[in-house]
């Protein structure tokens, strides 16, 4: 769950619903006094909101702004991100994973219009030609070369964008579900791998085969084959919809997911 966009109130019993539920989620939280929060709660109040809800059994990580941090706050990648694992640690112990977040009024993208923000990590970079960066405005590209750093230099365990990565197994692709077009449309997302019982969550105007980075994704072996209903690329689900109880009997269990979910859409 990326935390942003909600009253500490509700995102508490959203987190007790689920406990009650029996799912436990890994909770991603802004740094501290990010705009995304600030509007919502004070830094007090996201601090003992992390807190009870690590208390409830659920799982703390970073939901890392590099652009609002290094932009605004005139810091290095490496800086901005150690900041705020740091800072988190202190209100509840090591914190070991984190996530990206999609700032839109900071996004970068290539002259192909793909979303460069994976391109600030080796492990997640999917240009083919760094440091060149030709297909990459310059100034851009000064930005990525000045800030490039590897999870690795990281007291990091996993980094759970759409496509995973982890210490141990290095990129692994897998099913993802996501909703973040459920404020603007109503609706839920799931990207698949058409040819294979599992997905993958590169950006739709990317492909499997285009990742570049220093490692190749390695796929997650699933444990069946998807309805043919969702073996098109990209299936969107009307949330509202009578279908969507048949999405989550039939789909889901076919293959590992990833599934992310925004509370403030829910914790209303």
């Amino acid at each position: 769950h990326d935390i942003h966009h909600v009253v500490p109130s509700k995102l508490l019993e959203f987190a007790r619903q689920e406990v009650e539920m029996g799912v436990i989620g890994t909770y991603f939280f802004m740094s501290f006094g990010h705009p995304s929060g600030a509007m919502y709660f004070s830094v007090e109040d996201q601090v003992i909101m992390m807190q009870e809800v690590a208390e409830l059994g659920h799982e703390i990580g970073a939901h890392f702004d590099p652009l609002y941090d290094t932009r605004h706050h005139g810091k290095s990648l490496a800086d901005a991100l150690t900041e705020q694992l740091d800072s988190f640690g202190k209100v509840i112990g090591d914190v070991t994973v984190a996530n990206l977040h999609g700032n839109t009024g900071f996004k970068i993208v290539d002259k192909s219009g793909n979303n460069l923000v994976f391109e600030l990590f080796d492990e997640l970079a999917r240009q083919p030609d760094y440091p060149q960066l030709c297909n990459v405005s310059s100034d851009v590209a000064d930005f990525i070369r000045e800030n490039r750093a590897s999870l690795r230099s990281f007291n990091l365990s996993h980094w759970g964008d759409s496509w995973i990565w982890s210490r141990e197994h290095g990129l692994i692709a897998t099913g993802l579900v996501t909703d973040n077009w459920m404020g603007r449309d109503g609706v839920i997302q799931m990207t698949v791998n058409p040819d294979e019982p599992c997905a993958y969550g590169l950006d739709p105007r990317q492909y499997s085969g285009s990742h570049s980075g220093q490692e190749p994704a390695k796929w997650v072996a699933a444990g069946g084959s998807f309805p043919a209903a969702y073996r098109n690329n990209v299936s969107r689900v009307d949330i509202f919809d009578e279908k969507i109880d048949g999405f989550f009997q039939e789909a889901l269990p076919a293959a590992p997911f990833v599934m992310l979910l925004h509370p403030q859409f829910y914790a209303v």
